[in-house]
């Protein structure tokens, strides 16, 4: 089983962090990285490099913040990867240990009707209804998304063949062409992205794992 960890850096400062957790991963993995233009220095560069042996890092400006950085990196992930880690930095307002580390589980691995395991799901799309349907073309979906939960945060485990199903090069450049810079508010594409990622896992017919109490009293149970 091949696994890809993607990390959007946006707070170098919390790498030492980030790398604890990764070290639960039981089993080889490649490390792709996402780097923020003029967010970081050669010294993050040398840290990645001496933490993670197999490792892509890209730089990218700050447009749609994590699900922006994780869409350009999504592009570079080996073709023949099995299973996701999507993780970022996040610190301040609205900011937890668990959603900025994530706190996840390995139900994905052992089932096979599992997609995708997120900390928390959530149902409030109302928000970025508009936002959501503006993306409808681009994904074939239609207004049955707004039936389904999604994973607040986008810190998720998934299988990556379904996410490129939907997410090719092509739908990728047209997405990051839209998105804006920096953080934004509802409602955006970026909050709608959020909600549409659990949707085609759902209807791939695949169904979303939660991460138990004991996963979150732990932050990250052993990944595998």
């Amino acid at each position: 089983m091949k696994i890809a960890v993607c990390i959007h850096l946006y707070y170098p400062a919390l790498l030492e962090k980030i790398v604890k957790h990764t070290k639960n991963i039981k089993v080889p993995f490649k490390t792709y990285v996402n780097l923020v233009e003029d967010r970081f220095d050669q010294s993050t560069i040398d840290n990645l490099n001496s933490e993670f042996s197999d490792l892509v890092i890209i730089i990218s400006p700050n447009r749609g913040v994590d699900i922006g950085g994780f869409l350009n990196l999504l592009r570079k992930v080996d073709d023949d990867t099995d299973l996701l880690l999507k993780i970022h930095t996040k610190v301040g307002i609205g900011s937890t240990e668990c959603r900025s580390r994530a706190a996840l589980m390995s139900g994905i691995q052992n089932d096979p009707d599992c997609g995708m395991v997120g900390f928390r799901l959530h149902d409030n799309f109302s928000p970025n209804e508009n936002e959501i349907i503006k993306l409808f073309p681009h994904f074939g979906l239609d207004h049955s998304v707004f039936d389904y939960k999604f994973v607040g945060g986008t810190i998720f485990w998934c299988r990556y063949h379904i996410l490129r199903k939907y997410f090719t090069d092509k739908v990728i450049s047209i997405i990051l062409e839209k998105m804006p810079t920096g953080y934004v508010p509802e409602p955006s594409i970026n909050h709608a992205l959020e909600r549409i990622f659990g949707y085609i896992i759902q209807k791939d017919g695949k169904y979303i794992q939660v991460a138990d109490q004991i996963a979150k009293e732990s932050l990250w149970a052993e990944t595998f």
